[in-house]
């Protein structure tokens, strides 16, 4: 899982895996960052997103009609497609759907 992962990088969480020495894991435990000064995952995605808007939404204007554009975020990217391929779009209902209905 992609939360786990990240939680694990920012020393919020430990991963679980069964064959895991028990010195790692205290090492990991040793590590890890006092739960008053976590970061909110979704905080830290829509910073991401945020950012990939204000960067690739110059670059797909610019790069309108060439072939071989240059991708700044896949996942924005992704996002932007999913929103042209709806019939409907309706009204945005989470941070994800504000950031796309901005950078349209």
């Amino acid at each position: 899982m992609q939360t786990a992962r990240l939680r694990e990088i920012l020393a919020q969480g430990i991963s679980r895996q069964p064959d895991k020495p028990v010195e790692l894991e205290k090492e990991e435990l040793k590590r890890q960052v006092p739960y008053h000064m976590h970061i909110n995952l979704q905080l830290l995605d829509c910073i991401y997103m945020i950012s990939a808007m204000l960067l690739e939404v110059p670059n797909i204007a610019e790069n309108q009609y060439l072939m071989n554009k240059k991708v700044v975020s896949k996942n924005f990217k992704k996002l932007l497609e999913q929103y042209d391929a709806k019939a409907f779009q309706l009204a945005p209902e989470n941070y994800r759907d504000n950031i796309v209905y901005a950078a349209k």
